[in-house]
């Protein structure tokens, strides 16, 4: 329950917000921008999962040429 309130009022008020959503064609852009929004989140999603095999695979080839490249000092030196 919210402080100084009821849940009934509460209750209309959001459901007279979310009808004058619905009726009201100014609240279309901003269903349209969130499901835009929800179209780039879930690309960059999968994509990550493309970008990060193959980030680790050239990772892991770099260090193998990097670590072949290492010599070790002569005892002694």
């Amino acid at each position: 329950m919210i402080a100084g309130g009821d849940g009934v009022s509460w209750g209309r008020s959001l459901n007279s917000v979310v009808r004058r959503l619905v009726c009201d064609e100014c609240g279309q852009d901003q269903i349209e921008y969130a499901l835009l929004t929800a179209v780039v989140v879930f690309a960059g999603i999968a994509g990550f999962d493309a970008i990060r095999t193959s980030l680790g695979s050239a990772y892991t080839v770099w260090l193998g040429a990097i670590n072949g490249l290492w010599e070790s000092p002569a005892p002694g030196s």
